[in-house]
């Protein structure tokens, strides 16, 4: 028998799609302090919020006539039509934080505005309680206790104090890292945990929060591309991490989760990173409401990007760009015009000075490397260890580089240009018959135009089915099968990007061809051959790691040598 569910029944279940434990009432309480443009926000919780969560801000507060209408379903100071919740530009709207909050627990609401007298009310289950007048500053204090206490089965589904109060931290910490101009204070059990007072920029925040080593691997994010606007700031690819858990990506303020975006940054490091390593990210993008629906999930985890393949391509090159800072090793100014430093060492298997002053036009270098930009005139000191490591003494530190690690990278961009120019074709004896599901045959058909232009000879051959006649030299080599149903598969999942690099197979066939040309280690070189490594490494589009991931290089600067020889 069909029946009509209670009232009260109904909004307990709704309110268990809003809150599904503590964090989740931290998280919505934020979002109302800082849409109150609220500077500092304090977050006190006792027995990981399950017991009583009380937060306070300094924000506009809410009116006396508001408050008893506050708790009530669907009720809001964000809007005032449908259409206005694609362009709100508070943390989004819902409607059912308050209401939902004291359908599971007792709420009680504290607020002042700036021309009004304080006041507060109690909420639990519903009922509200008459407004009565109270002391406090401008601003609100919120505080939730006995969390579940009216639908006890969900509190069977919270874990430990110390296990709900990490889930709480969570949401402080990514509210803290994203805006960084407000100040947020957490205690657990009366004792301070996070206090970000006073840290106002992004690098601050992450310095503080992860630690020191930081200092040195952390890039700045300023930039707008394709109208998003993109603040924050990345590690370089020199620091990474086992797991996702630095990364912090947020729209118009909102902490979300977008695989998109997460495409995106693993596209992005793809080459600069060694496998199943992680970088650190924190960035707000900031894009017009319109194009971009932040109201699609209960708790606002997720977002719907009107042009996902835009927002794809836009990050894409944001993470791009910010690579392409190169490393400059310093001539040594001891070395113009006067005898090297260390006088009396050799490179292996030669007489020859290790300052050395090269000329442009050595045969033997344009030979070996292939180049054709001249070489400088000097440059820093060096002695080769191992056959592998070159030691370059520059006045800022020295530097350590694995000569085919540097000359790996310097091949893989030169290949990279040469791939995107290169119009030579090989056909293959045998075609390849690759069998496509019907939404992936539809968008071949659709997308011919791409293929043709990557210089792929690709028919239809039957039902969802496609013929492979004719490829790129470069990727001659690789599984082609594979490779045309993952670009599919990824023009699928990102529609309107530019689909320029979104391939991890060809990826791979670069790299293995840069890897096999490059310098082995052990090989002997000579000083000619290593100012043209130093130089053409000082001048590539991304000099980090080599295209697995490696490090090129590694640093000591003078008080890093004292401290490892114990003079500080």
């Amino acid at each position: 028998m069909i029946q009509f569910l209670t009232p009260d029944t109904i909004s307990k279940i709704k309110a268990g799609e809003v809150i599904d434990r503590p964090a989740s009432i931290v998280k919505e309480l934020i979002d109302n302090s800082l849409d109150s443009g609220a500077t500092q926000v304090r977050i006190e919780v006792l027995a990981g919020g399950k017991s009583q969560i009380r937060i306070t801000d300094n924000g506009r507060g809410i009116l006396p006539d508001d408050m008893p209408i506050a708790p009530l379903e669907h009720t809001t100071s964000k809007i005032n039509r449908f259409e206005d919740i694609y362009q709100t530009p508070t943390m989004g709207f819902r409607g059912e934080a308050l209401a939902s909050i004291c359908h599971i627990a007792t709420l009680t609401i504290t607020s002042k505005t700036e021309h009004a007298d304080a006041y507060e009310i109690t909420a639990e289950e519903g009922n509200i309680s008459p407004i009565k007048p109270v002391a406090h500053k401008n601003g609100t204090t919120v505080i939730v206790k006995d969390i579940f206490k009216p639908v006890p089965v969900r509190q069977n589904y919270l874990k430990s104090d110390a296990t709900e109060f990490s889930y709480v931290f969570d949401i402080v910490l990514q509210a803290a890292l994203i805006n960084p101009k407000i100040d947020f204070i957490l205690t657990h059990d009366g004792k301070e945990v996070l206090n970000t007072t006073g840290l106002n920029t992004y690098t601050s925040l992450l310095i503080h929060q992860f630690g020191k080593t930081l200092k040195d691997n952390l890039i700045d994010v300023d930039l707008t591309i394709n109208g998003i606007a993109f603040l924050g700031a990345i590690s370089s690819p020199r620091l990474t991490f086992p797991t996702r858990n630095r990364q912090f990506l947020a729209v118009n303020h909102r902490v979300i989760r977008s695989p998109i975006l997460q495409k995106a940054i693993q596209e992005g490091y793809r080459d600069l990173i060694p496998d199943r390593r992680h970088p650190l990210i924190l960035l707000d993008m900031s894009i017009l409401g319109s194009h971009v629906d932040i109201n699609i999930h209960p708790q606002k985890h997720e977002v719907k990007f009107i042009n996902p393949g835009q927002v794809f391509d836009s990050m894409l090159s944001v993470l791009k760009k910010h690579h392409s800072t190169v490393h400059t090793i310093p001539s040594n100014p001891s070395a113009v015009g006067a005898s090297p430093n260390w006088p009396t060492w050799q490179t292996p298997a030669s007489s020859t000075p290790l300052s050395h002053t090269v000329m442009p036009g050595s045969d033997q270098v344009l030979q070996l490397f292939n180049a054709t930009a001249p070489l400088p005139t000097q440059t820093a000191e060096f002695f080769q260890a191992f056959q592998t490591y070159l030691f370059i003494n520059g006045p800022d530190g020295v530097w350590i580089l694995d000569q085919h690690a540097v000359h790996e990278r310097i091949l893989y961009e030169k290949i990279k240009v040469q791939f995107g120019k290169s119009t030579q074709t090989q056909a293959l004896l045998i075609g390849e018959v690759v069998e496509l599901t019907p939404d992936l045959f539809a968008l071949f058909e659709a997308e011919q135009d791409f293929f043709k232009n990557l210089n792929f000879d690709i028919e239809t051959f039957g039902k969802n089915t496609l013929i492979i006649r004719q490829v790129p030299v470069v990727l001659a080599d690789i599984g082609l099968r594979d490779f045309v149903l993952t670009l599919l598969d990824s023009m699928k999942a990102m529609p309107g990007s530019q689909k320029d690099d979104l391939s991890l197979e060809k990826k791979d066939a670069l790299q293995m061809k840069a890897c096999k040309a490059a310098i082995k280690a052990g090989q002997t070189l000579k000083p000619a051959e290593v100012h043209r490594l130093i130089h053409d490494f000082q001048h590539s589009p991304a000099n980090f790691t080599c295209p697995h991931g490696r490090p090129l290089f590694i640093k000591l600067t003078q008080p890093e040598l004292e401290k490892l020889f114990m003079r500080r």
